[in-house]
Parts: structure tokens; sequence; C-alpha cells
């Protein structure tokens, strides 16, 4: 198993690479791997932080190789990182809701961490992408640096609010949950 996610891992740095190397459709590109990786794994926080250290990984490798100002390419790359994170976790929303209107019970505690996961989505994504991008050489480092620059609270350039998105679909979440989630019995668990 292991060596199954460190290959699929290593195809999904590769093909990052190449379509930052590429420089065009860099968006599309990088929204399709990221949502692919994302819909292949468990949607945790975990999962997620490696599929986007992976995805920056990519991207920055990618800029490396080519002499040119990446900084349209890497925020292009941010960009779709967090539309690909907001169908996914839409997409979970839809799943949950199906589960529960077919009248199937979930343990209180994995329903509150996964609204919790939810709600440290953002500043989890956005630090992965710093950490993953830390490892670049310096011209590299520096684009990234001023690309994140302009993602803090308040600036959310092309990225239309992501983190407004993902919040309201986590309060989403908290209200259908409030109505189904009161104490229910042990053991049951989503399959």
């Amino acid at each position: 198993m292991m060596d199954r996610v460190v290959n699929a891992d290593e195809m999904l740095k590769k093909l990052a690479s190449e379509a930052a190397a590429q420089g065009d459709a860099v968006r599309e590109t990088v929204r399709a791997l990221t949502l692919k990786a994302l819909q292949n794994r468990e949607l945790s926080l975990t999962q997620i932080k490696s599929v986007l250290k992976t995805v920056t990984e990519g991207v920055s490798l990618g800029v490396a190789k080519e002499n040119f100002d990446a900084e349209k390419v890497f925020a292009d790359a941010l960009a779709s990182m967090d539309d690909a994170l907001l169908k996914a976790v839409q997409a979970s929303q839809l799943a949950l809701e199906r589960l529960t209107s077919q009248g199937r019970d979930f343990e209180e505690s994995y329903v509150k961490k996964a609204i919790d996961d939810l709600e440290r989505l953002e500043d989890e994504w956005l630090k992965t992408v710093k950490e993953a991008s830390s490892n670049a050489n310096e011209r590299v480092k520096e684009q990234w640096s001023n690309v994140l620059k302009h993602t803090g609270r308040g600036d959310t350039g092309d990225r239309r609010s992501g983190k407004g998105r993902r919040r309201s679909v986590s309060e989403t979440n908290a209200r259908h949950w409030a109505g189904v989630a009161s104490p229910l019995p042990q053991g049951n668990r989503v399959a």
C-alpha cells in the first residue's frame, strides 16, 4: 500500500512539474490533477496536505527547469488547488447528506472531526503550500513568497474567496449535523 502511495505521489509530482514547465493551461491541468488526487484518497486533512505538498513541489520543480517569471504560474496553480479543494469538499458534503438521508448513522466524533478538519483547511493548505515551496531553489522560493503574500486575509485575488466558500460548506454541514447527529449509537461508522 505504501509503495502505491509513493508511486502515486511521484507521478502526481511529475505531472504537476510538466504542467508548470509548459506554462500553458496550468490552471486547468493543475486543477484536474489536484482534484483527481483528492478523489482517490480519503478526504482527511492529512491526505489533503499530502496532495497539496506533492502538487506544490511538482509545480516548483517544473518552474525551476525553465527560465521565466513564474508568479503567474504559481498564482494559477494556487487558484487551481483552491478550486479543486472546494469541489472535493462539496462532493464530500453531498455524499454525507445522501448517506444520512438514507438513514445511515455516524459516530458523533467522526462528524465533529470532519467539520473541524474543514474549518482548519484554509490555514492548513496555505501553510502546506508555503512549507512545500520552501524546499525549492532561491528564485522559486522568492516567487512563491510573492504570490503567497497576496493570499492573506482580505486579499483573495483570483481565488474568489475560497475560505468563505469552504466556511459556508462547513456551516451548512454543522447545521445539517445539528439536526442529525444528536447522540448516536456507538459503533456505527461510515463504510
